[in-house]
């Protein structure tokens, strides 16, 4: 279930969602701009319900346009990271789903979304937040409900394009670690491969067995040989980077069975 990201910068008292999100640091008072939205409301239930703002605690309140908005603890400022944020990603993809929420917003400034590596990791969680494997399920298999997310303000569009296609790729990596051994054979993750790199700056060669054994590779073949599937060696390159960057190899072993 991928999720669709827009932005917008209009006023968040004519902005129309199912749930909006704030963030507040551990100490600090709630935006008056966003309290005004709901005649102060919001403060009154911050101080009645003694919301301090501790790291993934939450208060929520309903009403006007937004339907409901959410104020999630950051914690101290001093003990900020990336984890705490992607971690507050993930909390905030599966609230909406506890609530059957299609469409969220982000409030930048709370959330810091424009401002510093942190929002990369807050928007990784979102997404990793919300992965589901039903491919193989028929009883209750009911896929999450969220599918939009809006940031309303300023957001750095580097930080967000970049988390989107990390936390996308690493649900594409769990998909195919989901797939039983009878489906996600040689030959599947070798199409697969070939598949990704029909992309800009990306190549693959796949050599099969016939070839191992004149490549030198006689523990590779002597295991191949051994098994029903026959077994591929894929090599992916990505030549995107810049001509002084050193290459980079990562060496997988991706057995295919169940071990």
């Amino acid at each position: 279930n991928n999720i669709t990201f827009e932005n917008y910068k209009g006023k968040l008292s004519s902005h129309k969602t199912e749930l909006l999100v704030c963030g507040l640091f551990e100490g600090e008072k709630v935006s008056p701009e966003i309290d005004k939205l709901f005649d102060n409301n919001l403060s009154k239930a911050i101080k009645i319900e003694s919301f301090k703002g501790k790291y993934k605690k939450k208060i929520a309140i309903y009403g006007n346009s937004l339907k409901r908005t959410v104020i999630i603890g950051l914690g101290k400022k001093n003990k900020i990271s990336n984890l705490r944020f992607r971690e507050i990603g993930a909390m905030i993809s599966n609230y909406a789903n506890e609530l059957s929420v299609k469409h969220i917003s982000l409030e930048s400034k709370s959330l810091c979304l424009n401002d510093n590596q942190s929002s990369k990791s807050l928007f990784e969680g979102i997404i990793l937040g919300n992965y589901e494997f039903l491919i193989y399920k028929t009883v209750d298999a009911k896929p999450h409900s969220l599918n939009k997310v809006t940031v309303s303000g300023e957001c750095n569009r580097k930080n967000q394009t970049s988390a989107i296609a990390v936390a996308n790729s690493v649900n594409y990596a769990r998909d195919l670690g989901n797939h039983p051994a009878n489906i996600l054979t040689p030959t599947y993750l070798a199409n697969e491969s070939k598949k990704i790199s029909k992309a800009k700056n990306m190549k693959c060669t796949i050599f099969d067995v016939s070839k191992f054994e004149k490549m030198g590779l006689g523990s590779f073949y002597g295991v191949a040989r051994g098994a029903k599937e026959p077994a591929k060696m894929i090599i992916v390159e990505y030549s995107g980077g810049s001509k002084s960057e050193k290459p980079i190899a990562l060496i997988g072993k991706g057995l295919t069975f169940d071990t």
